[in-house]
């Protein structure tokens, strides 16, 4: 059998790169497939309040030129595919049961392995992502230091559980044998960005000053629309081939979406109409905004697009981006539409490329996540 394309050249650039499970604190040389950006490293801190499925307290990665600048642009990446149930689990081992995604999202090793995907470092774990660092690198070629959460509960960043708390975002752990905490991790990386205090007692060293963005790549583009809808405002946010309106899996065919849509209710288990809260169509906007989707995308229903679509035509500030990427995730492999969004998301002719590289020249016209 033929190994896909875009899996070989991810597994061929994964032959030289450390596998990030076992990395310590870093300082380790990045080298995306995408190309190499002079000095760009990776560092890793945990955030030990928040515990994996798995009992691994979080992770949280920076990636940045070595020394990280004192002042400069900063970006909160989220990574695509974080969702996973498992069925069938004993209630002593709630992870030993048929998982919705294989391999397994729900450990701390598959959410590092796809922080690493999203610089182009380690092969994405969905097939349809050419995981080779794009917008990564077209992000950092401008000076931006990259926050990067590492998300193990497979809640599409949703869930947050507060002991003594109701916060109307707990999964149902009575199903699922465990907690949630996906949100609480999105917006801890969030605050790191925005807050030195934070950001020092986490140990990521940040410039002080400068523009702060959200970035959300597949499922990862959830997480920027519940912080918006959190009343996180970043100077700028970004999405790409996110499923943001879920009402086109819910409401379409069960013979296609049915075990996908099975999983929800561990998710939001006071109703699914709550699947609103990470959708960019009812979020409040920023200043600037990119929405990048593809009509070509197998991954992403068209339908799950139109909403905000429709909404941020004419919006002031807004670029839609229909790039006709034939894959999932464009911005993932393709430099052209990673430089469009980059460009889009620090306003034009801010942040201009550190080594030299020619915006993007080539014209950007307009069946399930994350298994």
């Amino acid at each position: 059998m033929r190994t896909p394309l875009p899996l070989l050249t991810a597994l061929l650039a994964a032959c030289s790169a450390p596998d990030p499970v076992f990395l310590a604190d870093g300082p380790v040389a990045l080298h995306p497939a995408a190309g190499d950006v002079a000095g760009l490293v990776a560092r890793v801190v945990q955030a030990p309040d928040l515990v994996c499925p798995d009992g691994q307290p979080a992770r949280i990665w920076e990636a940045s030129v070595d020394p990280v600048p004192a002042d400069g642009p900063v970006a909160v990446v989220f990574h695509p595919g974080a969702y996973d149930w498992v069925d069938g689990a004993p209630d002593d081992a709630p992870l030993q049961g048929v998982h919705y995604a294989a391999p397994s999202r729900l450990d701390v090793a598959w959410a590092s392995r796809e922080v690493f995907a999203v610089l182009g470092q380690w092969p994405s774990a969905d097939p349809l992502i050419d995981a080779r660092g794009a917008l990564a690198v077209a992000l950092a070629d401008r000076g931006v230091t990259l926050v990067l959460p590492a998300n193990c509960w497979g809640d599409l960043w949703h869930d947050t559980v507060v002991d003594g708390q109701t916060t109307g975002r707990e999964n149902d752990e009575t199903a699922d044998g465990f907690a949630r905490d996906g949100f609480a991790l999105a917006r801890l990386a969030w605050e790191a960005a925005t807050d030195p205090g934070t950001a020092t007692d986490l140990g990521l060293t940040l410039p002080s000053t400068g523009e702060r963005y959200l970035v959300g790549q597949g499922t990862g583009g959830r997480a920027v629309s519940e912080l918006l809808q959190d009343g996180a405002q970043p100077d700028a946010a970004a999405l790409d081939a996110t499923p943001d309106d879920l009402r086109a899996y819910i409401d379409g065919d069960p013979t296609l979406y049915g075990d996908l849509v099975a999983g929800l209710p561990r998710i939001f288990p006071s109703g699914t109409d709550r699947v609103d809260e990470g959708a960019l169509w009812s979020a409040p906007l920023p200043p600037r905004l990119v929405y990048a989707w593809s009509e070509r995308d197998p991954a992403v229903p068209v339908e799950a697009h139109l909403p905000a679509v429709r909404r941020l035509g004419g919006v002031a500030g807004a670029l839609t981006l229909q790039t006709g990427f034939v894959g999932h995730v464009a911005t993932a492999s393709d430099p052209d539409v990673a430089g469009a969004v980059a460009m889009g998301l620090l306003g034009g002719g801010g942040g201009a490329s550190r080594t030299g590289r020619a915006p993007a020249s080539k014209r950007v016209d307009g069946p399930t996540f994350g298994q």
